[in-house]
């Protein structure tokens, strides 16, 4: 299976590479971004361009129109049909934003995968309604990842933040001589923000729906995490400054 992936990456930006276009005014689009990470095997590459550089490539294709009144370049590379668009369709796309939003592998751009779904969807034939599935697929594992790698950044946080509080609890009863049997609450009170920031980490990672988090959750993490930070900070001022 890695084999085959290999394959797959590679013919791509091979193609790509001897086709000789200004890889900065190009970015594969189709089923090329899918194929690109070894999720299925291609057949062409579709490819879309500027329309300078569509213009420059006129006299070297063979012309067609797609059945959505596209109008496009037809070359062969290696035996591998590569189709040119200065346009896409079906739906709305301006293939400046979607060349400069693009992935980047290998010096190659291919259109983002949120982008190729929404294309597929719109189409809605029996290779692209296959392709949606694989495409969701791909997509859910790596969110499940990407919130693994959260949940353990959270919980290595939390780890580092309560040794930062008892050491600097240790620290600050030698340096004022509080010991335990102390009334004073000002030993308490000073401590309060770093210890509240201990625990904010770990309560984040307890969300155990993450995989399906929304945006706006996703903020008010990064959010608390901020606070995390200001907390710490606040702590530092009250022990060494105030």
């Amino acid at each position: 299976m890695i084999f085959i992936n290999i394959i797959c990456y590679m013919n791509i930006v091979d193609v790509v590479k001897k086709f000789g276009v200004d890889l900065d005014k190009c970015a594969v689009f189709g089923s090329g971004p899918i194929c690109v990470r070894g999720l299925r095997d291609f057949k062409d590459v579709d490819l879309i361009v500027t329309k300078d550089v569509f213009e420059k490539f006129k006299t070297r294709g063979k012309e067609f129109t797609t059945n959505s009144g596209n109008e496009g370049l037809l070359f062969d590379v290696d035996g591998i049909e590569v189709e040119m668009f200065y346009e896409w369709a079906p739906g709305e796309w301006n293939a400046t934003e979607l060349i400069n939003d693009a992935d980047v592998m290998d010096g190659v751009r291919f259109v983002q995968l949120d982008k190729v779904l929404e294309w597929k969807k719109i189409m809605g034939r029996e290779k692209d309604l296959a392709d949606i599935e694989i495409i969701n697929k791909y997509l859910k594992i790596k969110k499940m990842d990407n919130d693994k790698k959260w949940k353990k950044y959270l919980l290595w946080l939390t780890a580092g933040l309560t040794v930062l509080a008892v050491v600097l609890t240790i620290y600050w009863k030698k340096e004022s001589g509080v010991d335990s049997s102390d009334d004073s609450d000002s030993s308490v009170t000073s401590l309060i923000p770093i210890w509240a920031a201990a625990f904010i980490p770990l309560i984040a990672s307890r969300n155990k729906n993450k995989a399906e988090m929304s945006e706006g959750k996703r903020k008010l993490m990064v959010g608390l995490l901020i606070g995390v930070v200001v907390l710490v900070l606040i702590t530092l001022y009250m022990m060494f400054v105030a």
